[in-house]
């Protein structure tokens, strides 16, 4: 491929590209697929600079930087969305949060309080693996997931 003087069209050749990258991101995480894609964009554009085409395939170099640049984007919403699950503090009749949370917020309290031993006798880490992976096997996002248990923490914490 001929490496143009403006970037901007390179990424305009490649945008097929970036969004099926973003794509598959966005199925293994659950993240908004347009974030994801405009942090494709603009990993993209950041990279084209160093791109040499002596070094290999215009399409390869592309592929490598902007999967690196995902899960980057991807470390550092996960530290940003990092929630201590053993902070909250349930209640323990359901009648004392139904009705000041969300849907989503009561399931994730109704799973908990269904069998607690389940979770409570594990590690932190371990604790907000296990929830985590009981809502994704229900078809839960990442986003999903981490917005409610923020509203937990701040509704029982």
């Amino acid at each position: 491929m001929k490496r143009t003087k403006y970037p901007q069209a390179e990424l305009l050749r490649n945008m097929g590209l970036v969004q099926k990258i973003a794509w598959s991101f966005h199925l293994s995480t659950g993240l908004e697929v347009q974030d994801l894609i405009s942090e494709g964009y603009l990993t993209y554009l950041e990279m084209l600079k160093k791109w040499d085409p002596e070094r290999g395939a215009h399409t390869t170099f592309m592929w490598f930087c902007v999967r690196v640049g995902l899960q980057a984007y991807l470390t550092q919403q996960r530290k940003h969305y990092a929630i201590d699950i053993t902070e909250i503090k349930f209640p323990i009749q359901k009648k004392e949060y139904s009705e000041d949370l969300t849907e989503d917020a009561n399931f994730i309290c109704n799973l908990i309080l269904k069998d607690p031993q389940a979770f409570i006798t594990y590690s932190k880490d371990e604790i907000h693996r296990r929830i985590k992976f009981a809502l994704l096997n229900r078809g839960w996002g990442l986003n999903r997931i981490n917005k409610n248990l923020q509203e937990l923490k701040v509704k029982f914490s």
